[in-house]
């Protein structure tokens, strides 16, 4: 369970990071069910949830991805030994096979863009 001086501290470090610089009590509910579910430390939640952990050249792919998508890139790096932040064929095809970035031999192109459209906001 979290304590009192942890919910603070990632209250406003949440606050301070959040893109519209303000963060709502619904908002930072999700971050600790996150960080609960995941098993993840603060440091972690603030990491995967708040931060761009990713190298400059995947934001596109990365910035509006739900959640637990962007959770998902996080484990894979993680599993792979990868840097968080770095560049390499490997990252990106790691990104886009979690996001669901690719088309299956055969497979109708809007297949590929329902997938894509489940996994951002």
């Amino acid at each position: 369970m979290t304590n009192t001086t942890q919910l603070q501290k990632l209250d406003s470090l949440l606050s301070f990071f959040n893109y519209n610089n303000e963060i709502t009590k619904d908002v930072f509910n999700d971050l600790l069910n996150y960080q609960d579910e995941f098993k993840l430390s603060l440091e972690e939640t603030i990491k995967v949830f708040m931060f761009d952990f990713w190298n400059n050249e995947y934001k596109h792919y990365m910035r509006d991805l739900k959640p637990s998508y962007k959770y998902e890139v996080y484990k894979e790096l993680k599993n792979w030994d990868l840097e968080l932040d770095g560049k390499s064929d490997l990252h990106l095809e790691l990104i886009q096979s979690v996001i669901g970035d690719y088309t299956i031999n055969g497979e109708d192109d809007s297949q590929r863009v329902e997938r894509l459209e489940n996994a951002y906001i």
